[in-house]
C-alpha cells in the first residue's frame, strides 16, 4: 500500500470523525491532569477508527484514573514549592507505593469509600467495565469478548470448478450451506472487530465522564468547578 493511499484514508476518517471528538480535544482535566496524555491517545485512535487500540488504551486510562484519584486525594493541597516539597515527596511516595500495584477491583472500592465515585459509577466500573470489557479485551478472552453471539453461523460453500462450469453453461451456481463454529479464529477476530467498533467510543465517553466527575469532587475549594 502506498503512502498516498494511507494519507488519503486518514484524512477521510479525520474529516468524518472530528466533530464528534472535538470536545475531548479541547477539554482538560485539572486534578487528574496526568490522564490528559492517555485521553489524547484514545482520541487519536478513535479518529482513525482503530477501535481495538482505543479500547485497550481506555482500559489503561480507567485503571490509571482510579489510582490517580487515590493519590490526588492523599496529596491534596500539597504544592511543588520550597515549603511543601519534602512533605509532598514523602506523601506521594507513600501513596504511590500503596496504590500502584492494587488490582482494579480494589481501587474501585477504595475510590468509592473516599466518596469520589457514586454507587452507580462503582457498579458500572466493576460489573460492566472490569468484568466485561477490561478483562476480556486486555486478556484476549474471546469467549468474553464475543459473549452473547451465536455459537455457529451459516456460510455458503462453492467449488471453483463448479462455479466456472455454471458460468460457461449459463446455469445456476450450485450452493451448499454449511455451519461454522464462531470459535474459528478468523471469525472470532471479525466478531471482535465489530464489537470494538460498536463500543469503543461510548466506552471512552463514559470513562471520561466519570473522570470529570472525580475531578469535580476533588475540587473541594471550587477553584475550577462551580
Amino acid at each position: 500500500m502506498s503512502k498516498e493511499i494511507l494519507i488519503k484514508g486518514y484524512v477521510e476518517k479525520v474529516n468524518k470523525n472530528y466533530n464528534s471528538l472535538e470536545y475531548y480535544f479541547d477539554d482538560e482535566l485539572k486534578f487528574l491532569q496526568p490522564l490528559n496524555l492517555a485521553k489524547y491517545e484514545v482520541i487519536n485512535c478513535l479518529m482513525i477508527e482503530q477501535f481495538n487500540a482505543a479500547i485497550t488504551l481506555t482500559n489503561h486510562m480507567t485503571e490509571r484514573m482510579l489510582k490517580l484519584a487515590l493519590i490526588e486525594k492523599t496529596t491534596h493541597g500539597l504544592k511543588i514549592s520550597e515549603k511543601d516539597i519534602n512533605e509532598l515527596n514523602k506523601t506521594i511516595t507513600e501513596a504511590s507505593n500503596l496504590y500502584d500495584s492494587e488490582k482494579m477491583s480494589q481501587t474501585i472500592k477504595l475510590v468509592y469509600n473516599e466518596g469520589l465515585i457514586t454507587e452507580q459509577e462503582k457498579t458500572y466500573l466493576d460489573k460492566v467495565i472490569r468484568d466485561k470489557i477490561r478483562n476480556s479485551f486486555s486478556h484476549a478472552e474471546m469467549e468474553k469478548v464475543n459473549k452473547g453471539k451465536k455459537d455457529q453461523i451459516e456460510l455458503r460453500s462453492f467449488k471453483f470448478t463448479e462455479v466456472q462450469k455454471s458460468i460457461n453453461e449459463g446455469s445456476p451456481i450450485p450452493k451448499k450451506q454449511i455451519k461454522v463454529s464462531t470459535k474459528v479464529p478468523f471469525l472470532q477476530s471479525e466478531i471482535q472487530k465489530m464489537k470494538a467498533e460498536e463500543i469503543a467510543f461510548p466506552y471512552f465517553k463514559n470513562i471520561y465522564k466519570i473522570a470529570k466527575n472525580i475531578d469535580r469532587r476533588l475540587d473541594v475549594k471550587k477553584e475550577y468547578y462551580k
